[in-house]
């Protein structure tokens, strides 16, 4: 996002996907790579993951017709999601937070 360094682009993506609010952390915890498939050609995109310590959840966002929201513990995230890399820096983030409570 033009303007906006990459954790605060991270935070405003968390806010209109997600509902979620909350202080991100400055530096990226990983980053990963996947195939994005465009109508001529496909790119291979790097995106960083940044840690969100949420505070508050919206109960009305601008993506909410388009995606849902569910809080679950990380081993059930790290089986829900399509993106394997994803799964190393989804148990890190749990590590980090020094709790067993869901993200």
């Amino acid at each position: 996002m033009k303007g906006k360094s990459d954790a605060d682009a991270a935070a405003q993506e968390a806010r209109e996907e997600a509902g979620i609010v909350g202080e991100v952390s400055k530096q990226p915890l990983g980053q990963y790579f996947y195939w994005k498939e465009l109508s001529r050609a496909s790119i291979q995109v790097r995106v960083s993951v940044y840690a969100l310590a949420v505070s508050d959840q919206l109960w009305q966002w601008p993506e909410q017709d388009q995606r849902s929201r569910i809080w679950v513990h990380p081993e059930r995230a790290a089986v829900m999601i399509s993106e394997p890399a994803l799964i190393p820096l989804i148990r890190k983030i749990h590590k980090l937070s020094g709790d067993n409570d869901d993200i």
